[in-house]
């Protein structure tokens, strides 16, 4: 398939919008009532910095399978959506307190010292979409493992709201931008 590395090409492109935008200051503060029962839980730290692994493994594992192109189109797909939307929405979420003694607190201190006070600006979450993505084309190749892998994928992407990094609304967009870019990659082929 000559399409793939062009096809990486254009996904890894289309990803990369998320470094500017990401970079932006909300407009606003988007908090449901639900978000504020939401607790802080520190632990949530660990799948949140399990994102880049499990999206690298994907890439790796996938780019030789059947499903390469439908996945690299789904992020392609999932790229210049969320570059159409990202600055439009432009919303963001209160952090917690992450004060206190202990490495998972400080684990969560140096990821909001990393995205600096913008990285909230950002609805959809990345972290879900990507997720999503990468959980689907994974678990549609390894079949038999694929409770551990949707539950792998669900952690990363429950962990952007237990660690204030987002809000429910940006779960639920990312769940939705990611099925959106599924079904775009799949129908057209």
């Amino acid at each position: 398939m000559g399409d793939k590395p062009l096809l990486l090409a254009l996904a890894l492109l289309a990803l990369s919008v998320y470094i500017p935008i990401s970079r932006s200051m909300p407009r606003r503060i988007c908090e449901m009532p639900i978000d504020g029962r939401v607790p802080f839980l520190p632990i949530f730290v660990l799948p949140y910095l399990g994102l880049l692994p499990f999206v690298i493994m994907a890439f790796f594992i996938l780019y030789t399978t059947e499903v390469a192109v439908p996945f690299l189109l789904s992020l392609t797909i999932v790229g210049v959506l969320f570059g159409i939307t990202g600055p439009l929405i432009s919303c963001g979420a209160p952090r917690a307190d992450a004060t206190g003694k202990g490495i998972l607190r400080s684990l969560v201190r140096f990821v909001y010292w990393v995205d600096g006070k913008h990285n909230n600006a950002v609805f959809p979450s990345t972290h879900v979409y990507l997720s999503v993505i990468c959980g689907y084309y994974l678990a549609l190749v390894f079949s038999v493992y694929a409770p551990f892998i949707w539950l792998g994928a669900l952690l990363i992407a429950m962990s952007t709201i237990f660690i204030k990094q987002h809000n429910v609304m940006d779960i639920g967009g990312g769940v939705l931008w990611a099925a959106t870019a599924i079904y775009l990659s799949d129908f057209s082929f």
